[in-house]
């Protein structure tokens, strides 16, 4: 038997001879030979195999003894036997082991963040095959912190391929930022491994410190805070500390590294945030630490000073208008400074007093007013000196607007000569919109004419005022035709009252025809009309309603106290046609609109296929007949060669004037001569299509007539003399006339005008036998004729049917 070690999954085992030998003693010395006999071990057999009848003696009664031995190893592999003697079970088992790939592990160290000033250590990595240490191997300054492991198995003895792993000594000051096993060791990927170390920076701490100077008595230093910010090489680094009473005006920046992720040294700085009112630093920007980690920040007092901003703001200005220039003067104490600002709109009407101590030689603390000019037109808010709040003051003056008058006038529309009512109404007048205390009242004392006087023409802001009037109630048995806000025309409103005639209404009914069952009828829109003019009058019919609805409160009459007529018009409907279009006229107030569904169309296409149809021949034309509904219709198509047989029924409505869907059938309207039809009668459309089948019919042969027997020549008539040949072999005969002459004629003229006065005798030539008559020889060649062409169609239809 064969065994084989080592062999990896992908490895298809060779096949192997097994050479079997044989060892006698002779002479005291043991001598092998082989004794010629081999079998071959294949994967088919199993690697597996027997010698079998061996003898035990040789021929000299010498006991013998087998060995097996391979008889070449395989490429690729190694044996671990040489002969094998078989155990006691008569087994020799020959073992091959797997020769396998040899691979290398290349390790590379990369130091990051390292100084310049700074050696970096040698460090020892490990090899690993599958967990265990196979190897080691020393990186250092000397071999560029690179090395390499060679001729190492690609697979175990079993033939699985090996992960390699690599693991390094621990270095103080680094650390490892390599992905890790749980083992801590770092995979090889295509036989590469690149080792990487940190350096770990040594850490720092800088000491800020704030000085105060000049601060006066009386100032609460508790209240003071400032901020430091870290800066390094340059950069915030987003790190503060807070210097106040409480930490003695001292914080430390800990735990700051020497140097960054390059090994560059980090070059700190610290800048204060921001100064506090009221201060000025001597150590402005980013300061540098001395060499004990220091940083002394140094704020001064500064003395108070203040400004006044000064703003004036115009209101009720219009547009258009410009604004005029103010003088402004600042007072201390209640006394002028003769300190002065011009506001005007160059400067945007702004200005500011600068550089005012905040209090006096004493120390008291000063109180600054301001006074303004007088401006024309405009009115002040605050006369006087006026108080500066929080350094500032705003001086506010009103645009006094200019003013203007509204007439309101009353139009009484259709009121009868027999209303003798009094009546009298109240006018309201707007305001942009808003109401107004403001009310006239208009009556037949005053004409029906009041006004509004006095007002503004601008508003607060300077924006014109829009102003409006409105009738306050409408008088019982009147409408208005000026409801709501009435506006003001070349400086009057009118306002017109209608008498109010009797009411009417008008219902509106909506029929559908036509409409298929399943289709949802649409909306329609119907407008109202009066005395043949459209109101703006309009109502919706639609399935909610019914299709009913109603234009109710209407006048019987118009302004004049004329009767009205009214009409109604509905909007077009796609899909539909109307029975009642243009004006509906109104009868005893109702109207009914009619509208007709408009079908949708379809169309059939009919085919005609033909069978059987002999080559060369043309099938017939044939007319196919629409029916609808199993009835037919005055529709027919042509079928012939010129249309490939195919025509097409268009524009057929789908549905009936019921709605119903029509079932239409295509017939053809007669079979031709010669064909049969597998579609008789009325056929269905199946998509849209009808197809007519038509199959010619041959005609049968017809039997030959027998040809009748020539008759046999009757015997010649003796020769006389005074005769010839003719050019038949026959001879003519020359007889006298009565009239003395000769007469010559062929037997032929004979034959065909036996009645001539002088009979001719025809004998045959000489030697030749009896011709037959030209009657008998029409009569053979019409035979032999018709035989011919009985004989080329019965040859015709035979190979007709084969081509079928």
């Amino acid at each position: 038997m064969k065994t084989w070690k080592g062999v990896p999954d992908k490895i298809t085992t060779p096949s192997i001879t097994a050479v079997l030998y044989q060892t006698v003693t002779e002479n005291g010395k043991e001598v092998t030979t082989p004794t010629g006999k081999t079998i071959e071990l294949t994967k088919a057999n199993g690697y597996a195999g027997a010698f079998s009848n061996l003898p035990q003696v040789d021929d000299q009664g010498r006991t013998i003894k087998y060995s097996v031995s391979e008889k070449s190893i395989p490429t690729g592999y190694t044996s671990t036997t040489d002969k094998q003697s078989p155990d006691k079970n008569g087994v020799v088992n020959l073992v091959n082991e797997y020769t396998a790939h040899k691979t290398s592990v290349s390790v590379n160290k990369d130091w990051q963040g390292v100084p310049d000033n700074v050696k970096t250590p040698s460090i020892t990595v490990n090899l690993y095959a599958n967990g265990k240490k196979i190897d080691d191997k020393t990186l250092n300054s000397q071999n560029g912190y690179s090395t390499r492991f060679d001729n190492f198995p690609e697979t175990d003895d079993n033939g699985k391929t090996i992960d390699y792993t690599v693991s390094e000594s621990t270095v103080d000051g680094y650390k490892l930022t390599n992905d890790t096993t749980k083992n801590g060791q770092v995979k090889v990927v295509n036989g590469k491994v690149k080792l990487t170390n940190q350096y770990i920076p040594k850490q720092t701490k800088i000491t800020v410190k704030k000085t105060w100077k000049g601060i006066p008595k009386g100032v609460d230093r508790k209240k003071l805070s400032i901020q430091a910010v870290l800066y390094a090489n340059g950069k915030t680094t987003k790190q503060t500390v807070t210097l106040n009473y409480a930490n003695k005006w001292s914080a430390d920046f800990t735990d700051l590294p020497l140097t960054d992720s390059q090994g560059k040294q980090i070059k700190y700085t610290v800048a204060e945030k921001s100064l506090p009112d009221g201060y000025t630093t001597t150590t402005s920007g980013q300061q540098k630490a001395n060499k004990d980690g220091l940083v002394k920040l140094v704020n001064e007092y500064v003395a108070h000073k203040t400004s006044i901003k000064v703003n004036k703001n115009w209101a009720g200005v219009p547009d258009g208008v410009k604004t005029p220039s103010v003088t402004v003067t600042l007072y201390a104490n209640g006394k002028s400074t003769n300190d002065k600002l011009t506001l005007d709109s160059q400067n945007g009407y702004s200005g500011e007093f600068k550089n005012l101590p905040e209090t006096d030689s004493k120390g008291q603390t000063i109180k600054y007013t301001v006074v303004e000019s007088q401006v024309s037109g405009y009115k002040s808010d605050n006369s006087g000196q006026i108080k500066v709040v929080d350094g500032k003051v705003t001086l506010t003056n009103h645009y006094i607007p200019k003013q203007t008058k509204i007439t309101v006038k009353k139009i009484w529309k259709g009121v009868p000569t027999s209303d003798t009512r009094d009546r009298s109404i109240e006018a309201v007048l707007y305001a942009n919109g808003k109401a107004t205390t403001k009310t006239v009242t208009l009556n037949a004392a005053n004409n029906w004419t009041a006004d509004f006087t006095g007002l503004p023409v601008t508003d607060e802001n300077g924006k014109t005022i829009v102003y409006t009037v409105a009738e306050k109630s409408v008088p019982a048995g009147y409408t208005t035709s000026t409801s709501g806000l009435q506006p003001v025309k070349n400086g009057v409103v009118t306002l017109v009252n209608d008498y109010v005639p009797n009411k009417t209404s008008v219902t509106v009914n909506k029929i559908w025809q036509g409409v298929p069952k399943g289709t949802n009828t649409p909306s329609i829109t119907v407008t109202l009309y009066a005395n043949g003019k459209p109101t703006d009058k309009t109502i919706t019919l639609d399935s909610s309603n019914g299709y009913l609805g109603r234009f109710e409160n209407l006048p019987e009459t118009d302004d004049q106290g004329n009767k009205i007529t009214y009409t109604v018009v509905e909007t077009a409907v796609n899909g539909y046609t109307s029975t009642t279009t243009g004006q509906q006229v109104v009868k005893d107030g109702a109207v009914t609109l009619v509208n007709v569904f408009v079908p949708k169309k379809t169309s059939i296409k009919v085919v005609k296929e033909w069978s059987g149809v002999p080559d060369g021949t043309v099938a017939p034309s044939i007319t196919a007949t629409l029916y609808a509904n199993g009835k037919a219709t005055d529709q027919v198509v042509t079928l012939d060669s010129s249309n490939d047989y195919t025509a097409t029924f268009d524009n057929l409505p789908e549905t009936d004037a019921d709605g119903n869907p029509i079932i239409y059938t295509v017939a053809e309207t007669k079979i031709p001569d010669g064909y049969t039809s597998s579609t008789t009668g009325q056929q269905s459309v199946k998509d849209g299509v009808v197809t007519l089948k038509n199959t010619h019919t041959p005609d049968t042969p017809v039997t030959p007539v027998t040809p009748k027997t020539p008759k046999v020549p009757g015997q010649p008539d003796k020769i006389t003399p005074g005769t010839h040949s003719t050019s038949e072999g026959g001879e003519i005969t020359k007889t006298p006339t009565q009239s003395g002459k000769t007469t010559q004629q062929a037997n032929t003229t004979h034959a065909s005008n036996p009645q001539a006065s002088t009979p001719q005798t025809v004998t045959p030539a000489k030697g030749k036998l009896p011709q037959t008559g030209a009657k008998a020889k029409q009569e053979i060649a019409l035979t032999v004729v018709g035989i011919l062409l009985i004989g080329l169609l019965i040859a015709w239809k035979y190979i007709g049917l084969i081509k079928k």
